[in-house]
């Protein structure tokens, strides 16, 4: 297979009809064929240029660690990201019942509740801007198709993105998904992308890859005396806010429904009297709405 990469995106050859396909598409146009229908993430993840430039980065970080006698700890730090560490989506707890009550529920990227305005309005003007150009930047049009969690160790997640979180079973997105290195937010800006596809190689993975992507940027975190404990702080951080959030980011591709959940926690802030009486508004207003639903639709 062929794959070329340019500033406006890439192309290889179909494995079954041989025409060129657009990295970007879904599919290929030509045959319709459905063998190799990796996403168009993957595909960009899996470009020679930015495989060969994670080898050499994570090679260095290896080097460095060795000469410095920190390699125990470093293989340690490698082999905990290889085996142990998990998908983990946050969001509002709100957004955890709709999909936990309903076998037919999707989960809602940004794109999708923006477009639904009754489940949220944009943000800010800059700031709704900022997500879009992020994800045409990074992923083309694939970008909104593509929802973000987070690489943990542990079961909790990005506490600025919600109170209830997700661990996702691997069965279920991993094929479909990428690691980038940090907040795609802060990649663009750090590199000061302002073309599609123009970011530097070498700063995304495949997710059976994430351990080299964490070795490459973790590496130099480590020292002789990092404890194993120490690993999960290490790798995500996050105190609630957005802005001073480190973590590494994966991105995947598609939607999720309630059986894509391996385990499920919530934050210790929901519980609380004033999240109860909020919980009961909404449950209320739900209902409310389900009735006027029913009332048009029969015209009683």
């Amino acid at each position: 297979m062929v794959n070329t990469a340019s500033a406006s995106g890439w192309s290889f050859e179909c494995e079954h009809c041989h025409n060129v396909r657009r990295g970007a598409d879904r599919f290929c146009y030509a045959c319709w064929h459905p063998r190799g229908l990796e996403t168009p993430t993957v595909r960009r993840a899996r470009l020679p240029n930015e495989r060969t430039a994670l080898e050499m980065r994570y090679k260095k970080a290896i080097e460095l660690a060795r000469e410095e006698g920190r390699d125990g700890v470093v293989s340690l730090f490698e082999r905990h990201i290889k085996e142990r560490t998990k998908a983990v989506v946050a969001m509002r707890f709100e957004h955890f019942e709709l999909l936990a009550n309903s076998e037919n529920a999707l989960f809602k990227n940004y794109y999708d509740l923006v477009d639904e305005e009754e489940e949220r309005t944009p943000a800010e003007p800059d700031d709704d801007a900022e997500r879009r150009i992020t994800d045409i930047l990074l992923w083309g049009r694939a970008g909104e198709e593509v929802f973000m969690a987070a690489l943990c160790l542990t079961p909790i997640g990005l506490r600025s993105y919600g109170d209830t979180y997700l661990t996702l079973s691997e069965k279920c997105f991993a094929y479909r998904s990428v690691v980038l290195e940090e907040n795609s937010f802060h990649f663009v800006k750090r590199h000061a992308i302002e073309k599609p596809f123009s970011g530097p190689p070498g700063y995304l993975s495949i997710w059976e890859d994430r351990h080299m992507l964490a070795v490459a940027k973790h590496g130099v975190d480590l020292r002789k005396d990092t404890r194993e404990t120490d690993f999960r702080s290490i790798l995500l951080k996050s105190e609630g806010l957005r802005a001073t959030d480190e973590f590494m980011e994966i991105t995947i591709y598609g939607k999720f429904t309630r059986y894509s959940i391996e385990s499920k926690c919530f934050d210790d802030r929901i519980f609380t009297k004033a999240w109860e009486e909020n919980r009961i508004k909404r449950i209320r207003a739900l209902r409310r709405k389900a009735i006027e639903q029913q009332e048009e639709e029969t015209g009683t």
